[in-house]
């Protein structure tokens, strides 16, 4: 969580469409872990230890709702191109 900041470049995939990314930006990190909570499906359980992230997504057509799973990539960079993190 030490490299990852407000204004940060990301890829969402849902698994709808996972191979369709919606790209955004990194809106807010909660300074507290919270707990894992119990809607967390695997991909080794998403980790065990959960911050709140909000990502700003820049355009989507209807195919996010707000909760629902997804998995995130960040870059470092704002270079989309860049490896994710």
């Amino acid at each position: 969580m030490g490299v990852v900041q407000p204004g940060m470049r990301a890829e969402i995939f849902t698994d709808a469409a996972p191979t369709k990314p919606y790209t955004g930006q990194v809106g807010f990190i909660s300074p507290e872990a919270e707990f894992t909570p119990k809607t967390v499906q695997t991909t080794e359980l998403r980790t065990k230890l959960v911050f709140r992230v909000r990502v700003i997504v820049d355009t989507h057509d209807g195919g996010l709702c707000q909760g629902m799973p997804v998995t995130v990539k960040l870059y470092l960079s704002n270079d989309l191109n860049n490896d994710p993190h």
